[in-house]
């Protein structure tokens, strides 16, 4: 039509059709081929009747869609136990999901439209020890134009759920919800399985890795290997960390001592559109720039996580050399402005 005929209505209703087709591509990815007629109907409504509690599975797990008043999402059907909760229970625990920062147990992280807090959440009659990272979209044009995906909260499912079936271990996903007024999502909440006697790699580097015994050493070995394991991974099936820093990996602890590694933060996780080199070595410079500060790191533990991943990568051997330089390069670089920005804002 001519310019002069294009109206606000208009231009809504195209963006209305927009939404509708990105959340049907959205629903399409994550059930498989055949579930796609479940998902758009199998959901429980909040003060209303069950329409349709059918399971769906998507990346090996069951997967219910909620809606609770003015919150939507999806939650899994089942934990890492093995505890199986149903729709209805789900739908009962979190009939106010903005009260459960307010009646959190401890603020792990508050910066800026993040909160990241532990809690207890209880569905049925159990009692889960949860990590619930809650989200406020800030105000602008780039927020306008997020509003057409799904909220973080659902992303961050999604993509934890698709590491996990390609073996890359993250922090188990419980549920996504989100709050939406018109096509602007308010806030979405982001509910993960808190993982017992653990603590993020940076603290562990501060408190764990100090002295020369030769438990200190396999210790070691041990972390290096399995983030050598992880970004490797990540890079072989077609994801990068935009924001690879000691802070979002978590080290945890068994009963026979092993040291486990996992993933914790979805957000700065993209799949490659265009698989250049530089943003591969940018998850390797990044966490060494993060442990800088750290004295017990020291240069072999460095060049041991860097052998690890060449090695699980392929990387040629008459090539390491110059890639480590241009790695330690860069992750000092990236040191010395953080450096000199805390400076500067003290």
């Amino acid at each position: 039509m001519p310019p002069s005929e294009i109206t606000y209505t208009t231009v809504q209703t195209a963006v209305v059709h927009c939404l509708t087709a990105r959340r049907a591509a959205f629903v399409q990815d994550f059930v498989p081929t055949g579930a796609k007629a479940i998902a758009s109907t199998g959901c429980i409504s909040y003060n209303g009747p069950v329409m349709n509690t059918s399971r769906t599975r998507s990346y090996g797990h069951d997967i219910i869609s909620l809606r609770l008043g003015g919150w939507s999402g999806r939650a899994l059907l089942s934990d890492s136990r093995g505890q199986e909760f149903s729709a209805a229970e789900w739908a009962d625990s979190l009939t106010k999901p903005e009260m459960l920062l307010e009646n959190s147990d401890g603020i792990l992280k508050d910066d800026g439209p993040a909160c990241v807090a532990v809690t207890d959440l209880t569905v049925a009659n159990r009692t889960l020890r949860v990590v619930v990272k809650r989200h406020r979209p800030q105000p602008g044009v780039r927020s306008f134009f997020r509003c057409l995906r799904p909220g973080r909260a659902l992303r961050n499912l999604k993509t934890a759920l698709k590491l996990m079936n390609f073996g890359i271990p993250v922090a188990l996903p419980l549920a996504a919800v989100q709050n939406k007024r018109g096509l602007r999502a308010t806030q979405s909440i982001y509910i993960t399985e808190y993982i017992d006697d653990s603590t993020n790699l940076y603290n562990f580097a501060v408190d764990r890795l100090s002295g020369l015994s030769p438990g200190n050493l396999a210790t070691r070995t041990q972390l290096a290997r399995q983030l050598a394991a992880i970004l490797a991974e990540l890079h072989k099936n077609g994801f990068r960390h935009r924001d690879a820093k000691a802070t979002n990996f978590l080290v945890s602890t068994d009963s026979n001592g092993r040291l486990s590694v996992r993933l914790v933060d979805m957000d700065g996780i993209k799949r490659y559109l265009i698989c250049r080199r530089h943003r591969r070595l940018r998850c390797l410079w990044q966490l060494a720039a993060s442990l800088m500060s750290v004295a017990s790191v020291n240069r072999t533990d460095y060049l041991r996580t860097f052998t690890f991943y060449c090695n699980l990568t392929d990387v040629d051997a008459t090539e390491r050399r110059k890639l480590y330089r241009e790695i330690a390069k860069l992750a000092r670089a990236k040191f010395e402005r953080k450096t000199a920005e805390t400076a500067s804002g003290d």
